[in-house]
């Protein structure tokens, strides 16, 4: 068990850590409240720990998740996320000297469960209340994570032979996975698009020779207002993140990578008949974009290539 709670305490400091420095608000705040939690185990008994995380912790972790997240971790805004913490630690320190409230919950028998057998059926309503708010919040905003992250948090107050020893949980492991593998779609991927950029481009084309390079353009970039550009941007990476070629981005641009001639000649013909034919809109005002393509047989460097291409449009 060790190994499980050195692991848990590792992966919570490095993901407060990137958390913090990365912006992410909401799981910076969780895993300082499961930072929290953890450190009640220095000033009472494992069992009083357990019970006053397994009666509070599920309920700062599911405010946590329901607050809304800031991209500025110290500001107004997250004051109550603060707070909450506060309270959370007054509230652990305050119980482990005043152990009546604790006895009493303890004792409190209401439901017969056969799957499970939690350490305190209280907490257990308490968890199963909040898990709900979770769940709900995840389907609407689409961040399932955080309900595997719950579960994940408690699973160790779900049944009593796990109660031997300190607290330990895998949410912080979710919570890193999940930093990593936004951090690698923050480097590799266009934000508003959703494609692979020009990293992605360049990792890709590595080694290779023998291969067809096009280059579509939209001149509308070339004057349109930042804020409808990027509206546009997400219409059209819609479009053609569905279009079954290697598809890029590189400034304003998108490229496209094909193994012969007659791939792209195929490809970039229906792609050409697609956006002609496509309506794209913003503010209910309906239009089509002016575009235009050119490709080439590779010869040179990508960046001598791509600049070739572009004194062609």
């Amino acid at each position: 068990m060790n190994f499980v709670l050195n692991f848990s305490l590792i992966f919570d400091f490095i993901v407060i850590c990137l958390a913090f420095y990365f912006l992410y608000t909401r799981i910076f705040f969780i895993s300082l409240g499961l930072l929290i939690a953890k450190s009640t185990y220095l000033y009472t008994s494992i069992y009083q720990a357990h019970l006053i995380n397994f009666t509070f912790l599920p309920l700062l972790f599911g405010l946590l998740c329901l607050s809304k997240e800031n991209k500025i971790i110290f500001c107004k805004e997250n004051l109550i996320n603060f707070l909450c913490l506060i309270v959370f630690m007054f509230i652990s320190i305050f119980l482990s000297k005043n152990t009546n409230f604790l006895s009493e919950i303890s004792k409190v028998k209401i439901i017969n469960l056969s799957i499970f057998t939690p350490l305190s059926e209280f907490g257990f309503i308490i968890f199963s209340i909040m898990a709900f708010l979770v769940l709900a919040r995840c389907i609407k905003s689409m961040q399932h994570y955080l309900l595997l992250a719950y579960i994940l948090a408690f699973v160790q107050f779900l049944y009593t032979r796990l109660s031997l020893c300190s607290y330990f949980e895998f949410a912080s492991f979710v919570f890193f996975v999940y930093l990593i593998f936004k951090l690698y779609k923050a480097f590799f991927y266009d934000e508003m698009t959703k494609l692979p950029n020009q990293k992605m481009l360049r990792y890709y084309l590595k080694n290779k020779e023998n291969f067809v390079i096009a280059l579509l353009h939209f001149n509308e970039f070339d004057y349109v207002q930042t804020a409808y550009k990027r509206l546009i941007l997400r219409q059209l990476g819609k479009v053609l993140r569905k279009f079954k070629t290697k598809i890029f981005v590189s400034d304003d641009d998108f490229v496209l990578v094909f193994e012969n001639q007659n791939k792209a000649l195929k490809h970039l013909a229906f792609l050409e008949s697609l956006l002609r034919n496509k309506e794209f809109s913003i503010e209910d005002e309906k239009f089509k974009l002016d575009f235009k393509i050119v490709w080439s047989n590779n010869t040179k460097e990508l960046t001598q290539s791509l600049k070739d291409l572009k004194q062609r449009l």
